[in-house]
């Protein structure tokens, strides 16, 4: 057992830890024996963390299998976990976490609503917060650990089907670009093209969790242009929005057209809509082993890469 994690166990600082071991005869007996009795406990790399807060931007089929699972894990390990949505909003994020009582006993499972926030009080040196961070990378600071959400491949791999079924017209419905996802997928969407210029790719934007603003958004494409082989949807309330519009279209998946999106959801499959499944169970399960492996270890990093089948 390291003296972080003795020190971890017992709530004492490191250097407390370090002088008692040292010098045993200068040390309070009280602090003494609670770091004997700590040493003496059967110990199995267990992680010192007691709570870990997951923070998300908004819930989706994705974010709630994940969240689930996370909390079920963090549950075996004796960890309380404690979800906090922002509602896509930086400043409600922001907030909340400047509010966090931080430690190196309290952990952060955060997939940030902005690529560009600056939260310079993460990168202190004492007592650091165990990080994860999911699907987006703050430039700001360097992050502990990245796990990133396979846009780019997703996209890449949807269009190159497309091509292969013979398909020479397709729609992206994305989110705003200023989004990081939205963003990653509108570039690579627009690489694809580039390289297949007897492809036919257009794209409407809409808020990611509204599929009111899908339906409006597919609206305003004049009727004769509407001559779509396949879609790309890039949330589940997009493909909402999405369903709502074909079906006042009279037009049928996948008789008529193909649809794919990027969220799981069992009404997709029976409407035959495939969907790209990120493996949410996947993703939760390595993000806890990662924060806690992290919390025992500081100076661990490891970089994981998700990608859908």
């Amino acid at each position: 057992m390291t003296i972080r994690e003795i020190a971890a166990l017992t709530e004492l600082s490191s250097s407390t830890v370090y002088r008692a071991l040292k010098n045993p005869k200068k040390a309070k007996p009280q602090v003494l024996e609670l770091i004997n009795s700590t040493i003496n406990t059967p110990y199995q790399t267990k992680s010192p963390l007691k709570k870990v807060y997951i923070i998300l931007p908004y819930l989706n089929t994705f974010y709630t299998y994940f969240i689930i699972h996370a909390i079920t894990l963090f549950a075996q390990e004796n960890i309380m976990a404690v979800p906090f949505i922002s509602d896509d909003d930086l400043d409600k994020e922001t907030k909340f976490l400047k509010s966090l009582p931080l430690s190196s006993r309290t952990g952060l499972l955060w997939c940030p609503v902005s690529n560009s926030a600056n939260h310079p009080f993460l990168k202190r040196k004492t007592n650091k917060v165990p990080l994860v961070l999911l699907y987006r990378q703050l430039k700001n600071y360097k992050a502990d650990i990245e796990i990133m959400q396979n846009n780019i491949k997703g996209i890449h791999s949807i269009f190159i089907d497309f091509i292969q079924q013979g398909y020479s017209k397709i729609l992206l419905l994305n989110g705003p670009i200023t989004k990081t996802t939205a963003s990653e997928r509108m570039s690579e969407f627009q690489n694809v093209l580039s390289q297949f210029p007897h492809i036919q790719g257009d794209y409407v934007t809409a808020d990611f969790n509204s599929w009111v603003s899908a339906y409006l958004a597919l609206k305003k494409i004049p009727e004769a242009d509407f001559q779509y082989d396949a879609i790309i949807s890039t949330s589940e309330f997009l493909s909402y929005g999405l369903l709502k519009f074909l079906k006042e279209k009279n037009i049928f998946i996948p008789e008529d057209i193909k649809v794919v999106t990027f969220d799981y959801t069992p009404v997709f499959e029976a409407l035959s809509i495939k969907s790209l499944d990120f493996h949410p169970e996947q993703i939760a399960l390595k993000a806890v082993q990662s924060i806690i492996k992290k919390s025992i270890d500081p100076d661990y990093k490891e970089y994981c890469d998700f990608i859908a089948d």
